[in-house]
């Protein structure tokens, strides 16, 4: 008995459960009663209404009274539509939080829009259509071969339409659309002077560079004066491409919208990347040593370049770009310095003291044990004490022999 009984409880107890589900998820929902009526206020019959909400909708058809009534979730984010074989909405009415009531939804008669674009040439392809109305656009597409495009069903009222295409004004014309509405629009080609400052800003102050090339694809290019100004007619509301190029600089490219007013743009270019090196001598008595300095792309010193002889590293340059480096035999030499993935090649000749007599071979003598360079006679680098004095007995040969002669 008692385990009968507890059955039945058991029973009773979930159908009370089952019966208590859809009451509590009914309980979620409220009544949104939705009033559909034209500009003119009179109540529209046989309008069907949709609601749509995240995860689910609903939809009811307008009464004689153009009212409609749905059961939506409560608090939910809902948006109405209204179908009607009369009228028409552009946008549906969005409610948000809802919480049961009344809405009003107002419908406007059906119209459409027919639009031909044209310039001095005759029909305009490929010109962006759009109609707005109250803040909105409405619709939006670009006119085909035929300069034509067509709107579909949209609501009757008055419309702005806008025209627009690259390498033509902007056109903004006011349309009342009522049935089946058309209007041509004429549009006018222009173009506009975009003046290019070109600059190196490399410098604190940055420097004109003239002779760069600006190029605009599809308009041409011009050479910039001397002050780094070029000029060049662009294409009105139209996207212009810009490239700056010159020898021995990084080409410069950007893009720039160009409206209807004459532009100026300044626009940066700098050097490519490079260093050279430089050596005071180009024949060195075998055993001295050859001072060298090692310049980047803007003449500056570079610092911690790595200097090879001959593929032998044998030094860095110092904080004003320079380095010493001792010719170690006789014959042709190559001196190379490296520097942020750059490299520059200088040669130089080892002679003998004797040759360097002969030939009037440039040299420079080591100083504190080879570490620095000694200046030479008369203030010209590269001559020995030696080969000075050689010099001197020379031209006092020459001098006597030529005073014997006249006698």
């Amino acid at each position: 008995m008692n385990r009968t009984r507890a059955v039945l409880c058991a029973l009773i107890v979930a159908l009370s459960v089952v019966a208590a589900g859809p009451a509590a998820a009914q309980e979620d929902l409220v009544t949104l009663t939705v009033s559909v009526e034209t500009t003119g206020g009179d109540p529209v019959r046989g309008a069907t209404v949709t609601a749509t909400w995240d995860g689910g909708s609903a939809s009811a058809t307008t009464v004689s009274n153009g009212q409609a009534l749905m059961d939506v979730p409560e608090g939910a984010d809902v948006e109405l539509s209204v179908a009607h074989a009369d009228y028409v909405r552009n946008f549906p009415l969005a409610v948000s939080d809802v919480s049961g009531g009344e809405v009003s939804m107002t419908v406007y008669e059906k119209a459409s829009a027919r639009v031909l674009v044209e310039d001095s040439s005759g029909p305009v392809g490929d010109a962006t259509v759009t109609l707005r109305k109250g803040g909105n656009d409405v619709f939006e597409e670009p006119t085909g071969g035929a300069g034509v495009v067509t709107s579909g069903t949209i609501e009757a009222g008055t419309y702005t339409v806008v025209v627009r295409k690259p390498g033509y004004y902007v056109v903004e014309q006011s349309l009342d659309v009522e049935g089946d509405a058309e209007t041509t629009i004429e549009v006018e080609r222009w173009t506009v002077t975009l003046e290019v400052n070109v600059t190196d800003d490399h410098f604190e102050s940055p420097q004109p560079v003239g002779g760069a090339s600006v190029d605009v694809a599809g308009s041409g290019s011009v050479v910039t004066q001397p002050t780094g100004i070029g000029r060049i007619s662009v294409p009105v509301n139209a996207w212009a491409d810009i490239e700056v190029t010159k020898d021995g600089y990084r080409t410069t490219e950007v893009s720039e919208f160009i409206a209807e007013d004459d532009e100026e743009l300044g626009l940066s270019i700098q050097r490519q990347p490079a260093i050279s090196v430089e050596l005071l001598s180009s024949r060195v008595v075998i055993g001295e040593s050859v001072s060298l300095s090692v310049t980047d792309e803007y003449d500056d010193p570079v610092e911690g370049a790595t200097v090879r002889m001959d593929g032998d590293a044998v030094g860095e340059t110092d904080a004003g770009g320079e380095a010493v480096v001792r010719v170690p035999s006789e014959g042709n030499h190559t001196v190379t310095v490296e520097a942020n993935s750059l490299e520059a090649t200088a040669y130089v000749e080892g002679v003998t003291a004797a040759e360097a007599g002969e030939d009037g071979a440039e040299t420079e003598a080591p100083s504190d044990g080879g570490a620095g360079t000694t200046a030479a006679p008369f203030g010209q680098p590269g001559f020995g004490a030696g080969v000075a004095l050689l010099a001197l007995v020379v031209v006092a040969a020459v001098g006597l022999a030529r005073r014997r002669k006249r006698s």
